[in-house]
């Protein structure tokens, strides 16, 4: 059973063939795939049940298990509402917002918060950045800086909460 050697586990479900019809490949920048067909189920979490929740099941994946919890930006033709969009609407949160807390240190720990913020995680007061091109999700950074090197032109960037990883343009 490969699904134990999953961090992800496996979803189990069975779909009826109108659902795997409905399946949807999807391609991503970095020339990865998923495929993946509608599904709904209920969501447990702390107490609360969110019911009847739309969401995709991977059926197959290019590299390897995969598994999204789809909070970003609403997609142009998507096979569902967003996940946050769908806890507005069974009004478990009463917004669709999400931080997520990384922890510093040595602890590899961090929480996704749900429908707004925590103010324990944080100090000083907390800003939102607007999205300046919602086509490819970008935000505007003023400047950064990497030890004693600082960058101080404004470039777009995209702030991929899924990603492993930081990527710089070379030039800078």
């Amino acid at each position: 059973n490969k699904c134990d050697d999953f961090f992800y586990k496996c979803y189990d479900c069975n779909p009826s063939p109108v659902e795997l019809k409905a399946a949807k490949k999807i391609s991503f920048v970095d020339k990865t795939s998923l495929t993946m067909f509608p599904f709904a189920g209920d969501f447990y979490f702390y107490g609360a049940t969110a019911e009847d929740i739309d969401f995709g099941v991977v059926m197959d994946a290019s590299h390897g298990a995969w598994a999204a919890l789809g909070l970003g930006p609403q997609a142009t033709s998507p096979p569902f509402p967003r996940f946050v969009d769908q806890l507005v609407d069974a009004e478990l949160i009463g917004s669709p917002v999400f931080a997520v807390y990384l922890s510093s240190g040595s602890s590899s720990s961090g929480e996704l918060i749900i429908g707004g913020d925590d103010p324990s995680k944080y100090e000083g007061p907390l800003g939102y950045m607007d999205v300046v091109d919602k086509q490819l999700h970008t935000n505007k950074l003023e400047a950064f800086a990497i030890g004693s090197k600082a960058q101080k032109e404004s470039e777009p960037v995209v702030f991929d909460t899924g990603s492993s990883f930081i990527s710089i343009p070379r030039r800078l």
